[in-house]
């Protein structure tokens, strides 16, 4: 369903050469950025990743596929939708920068992977996927959608080796007790 991705993590000489935008930059999509989200100010090389995930998420979302992404988003539970989704571009996302010998930081993919899940949600509100529904069913979904992906996202780093269990409770430790509060306040 979902394009091979290109490009992936340009170096921030070669994002600046890129000509190609998908409305607006990426920075311009929520505004939300490694920067003061909660944690220390990410590094100029993991501003510049996160920069183009997000670009190249964007563009796989709004291009040529987005008519598969909206009728994948019609079928069956809006979360199950969603998550499936939203997984499978992470995971592309993942596989392509391995590709590229420029693997993805976790922690730049964790920030973009909200960018993502906000996009394909508001994706499927605007476009009707989801039928009519209140703010608080599209907030349930939302948040049903996050832990399915979560959990489809978990099962592929596992099986690459790339999964720790226990980082990955202390992050829901961590976010259970305000650490991230401030990331909410953001945008």
């Amino acid at each position: 369903m979902l394009p091979p991705l290109n490009q992936i993590n340009e170096t921030p000489q070669e994002e600046a050469q890129d000509s190609g935008s998908v409305e607006g930059s990426a920075q311009d999509v929520g505004q939300d950025n490694l920067q003061g989200m909660g944690r220390e100010p990410a590094t100029p090389e993991e501003q510049a990743q996160y920069e183009k995930t997000i670009q190249n998420a964007m563009s796989t979302l709004h291009g040529e596929n987005s008519d598969a992404i909206i009728d994948k988003l019609s079928e069956g539970q809006p979360e199950e939708a969603v998550a499936e989704v939203v997984a499978s571009l992470i995971i592309k996302l993942y596989e392509s920068a391995e590709q590229a010998g420029k693997p993805l930081e976790d922690s730049v993919m964790m920030f973009a992977g909200d960018e993502i899940l906000n996009e394909v949600v508001n994706m499927g509100v605007i476009s009707g996927a989801f039928g009519e529904i209140s703010e608080d069913e599209g907030e349930d979904i939302q948040q049903e959608a996050m832990l399915l992906s979560m959990d489809k996202v978990g099962r592929y780093l596992e099986q690459q080796g790339r999964f720790d269990r226990e980082a990955l409770k202390q992050g829901m430790d961590d976010a259970n007790n305000g650490k991230y509060d401030s990331m909410l306040q953001e945008g």
